[in-house]
């Protein structure tokens, strides 16, 4: 994966550097996740699908659900031995 100097002021954008096309031969890098800037959080993540009969791409959003130390209300009733 190669990281993008164009990305944007909220994002930072990996790629890989194979390329692949669709069924509209349009080209894409075959593989593209972006996280939030400055850190490693994945917002998405884009890439070229094959199939059998086709060639599509892909964009996964991610949810995410927490970010941070979890309570200790979690942890606290197992046994540190």
């Amino acid at each position: 994966m190669i990281r993008s100097n164009n990305s944007s002021k909220d994002e930072d954008y990996w790629y890989s550097n194979e390329t692949c096309s669709t069924n509209t031969r349009d080209k894409y890098a075959c593989q593209e996740i972006y996280f939030k800037k400055n850190t490693d959080i994945p917002l998405r993540l884009a890439e070229v699908r094959r199939t059998s009969f086709s060639s599509n791409r892909v964009i996964i959003n991610f949810t995410i659900i927490s970010i941070g130390k979890p309570d200790d209300k979690y942890f606290d009733s197992i046994s540190p031995d």
